[in-house]
């Protein structure tokens, strides 16, 4: 949702038309002194977290925050989106490069999907493509590829990004 401040009211993007045409509707509720966006379709006032016009009501709005990426976090909660991540640590939680992954203490995610098996420490990737690593596996859009040999694992740079990479006995 995108919003505008419009005579002290709040307002959300309710449609555009073909021709470019923006209709916005007025926030009903919503505290327009304290109003800020916090990222692609977020908002929050002083008492609530919006998506879209949404009242989000389970989200604490003084700690409400974008950590990177599609990925959002108060003090009790981690979301992809809207998307809850069930037992993901809002005190650890980090969007990594490259907008597809992130971790936290316990876990490394793709998107909304846990990967299972990651040593999570160790886990990292890189920006401008869906590659990741840990020290015993490759990742390339949240799935492990078997036999690629992290510790040899590297990329054929083309432009400005990676279309493949190689390690010691493969192609990719």
């Amino acid at each position: 949702g995108t919003y505008i401040l419009k005579e002290g009211l709040v307002c959300v993007l309710r449609s555009t038309s073909a021709h470019g045409t923006s209709v916005f509707e007025t926030l009903q509720g919503a505290d327009a002194a304290s109003f800020e966006v916090v990222g692609y379709g977020y908002g929050k006032d002083v008492q609530r977290v919006y998506y879209g016009a949404e009242a989000m009501a389970s989200l604490d709005p003084l700690t409400f925050r974008q950590i990177g990426g599609n990925y959002y976090s108060d003090k009790t909660y981690v979301l992809y989106g809207k998307i809850v991540l069930i037992d993901a640590d809002p005190n650890t939680f980090t969007d990594l490069p490259g907008n597809y992954y992130a971790k936290d203490a316990r876990h490394a995610y793709y998107n909304d999907v846990v990967l299972e098996g990651v040593d999570t420490p160790s886990f990292q990737a890189i920006e401008s493509n869906e590659y990741a690593w840990d020290d015993n596996h490759v990742y390339y859009a949240g799935r492990m590829i078997d036999g690629a040999d992290p510790k040899s694992f590297r990329f054929l740079k083309s432009d400005s990004f990676y279309s493949y990479a190689f390690d010691a006995d493969q192609v990719f």
